[in-house]
């Protein structure tokens, strides 16, 4: 009795098509840390974010106190 073992790598989205087709990237092989870059823009957006807001209550507190 002979038992044939074939390799499949299914995915989420199922099978991929035959046997030449494009290897799938494993999740050791993707890039998964944000680069300097991306660090530096996200603080950049908080940094503004917090710096609007606190622009937004002067303007709303002048406002109240006026009337």
């Amino acid at each position: 009795m002979e038992c044939v073992v074939e390799r499949h790598r299914d995915t989420a989205f199922g099978s991929p098509g035959g046997e030449d087709a494009d290897a799938l990237l494993q999740v050791d092989d993707l890039q998964s840390f944000p680069t300097p870059g991306e660090i530096v823009s996200q603080i950049g957006l908080v940094i503004a974010v917090c710096l609007g807001l606190g622009l937004l209550a002067r303007v709303l507190v002048a406002v109240v106190g006026i009337y």
